[in-house]
C-alpha cells in the first residue's frame, strides 16, 4: 500500500474514507456525508477534546465530507 498523508487524506487505523480503500489499511471504510460549515469559524482539532491543539481552520460556506460523529465531535475533511 501506498503511503498517504493524513493531512490530505482522511485516514486512521479504525476507520477511512470509501476512496481510499485497498490503498489504507483500516478497520472499516465508509463514504463521507456532504455537509456544510455555518458558523463562522469551526477550528478544526487533533482529536475530541476541546484542549486539543487547532491544526486548521474551516469557514462559513466550506463543503466538507463527515465520516464520524461521536459525542458532539465530528470527524471531517474539507473538500478544498
Amino acid at each position: 500500500m501506498t503511503a498517504r498523508d493524513a493531512r490530505l487524506h482522511a485516514f486512521r487505523s479504525d476507520l477511512a474514507d470509501a476512496r481510499l480503500k485497498g490503498e489504507v489499511s483500516a478497520e472499516r471504510f465508509v463514504a463521507g456525508l456532504p455537509a456544510r460549515i455555518s458558523v463562522p469559524v469551526a477550528d478544526l482539532r487533533n482529536s475530541p477534546r476541546w484542549d486539543a491543539g487547532v491544526n486548521t481552520q474551516a469557514v462559513f460556506g466550506d463543503d466538507v465530507l463527515v465520516f464520524e460523529e461521536r459525542e458532539g465531535w465530528a470527524w471531517i475533511q474539507a473538500e478544498r
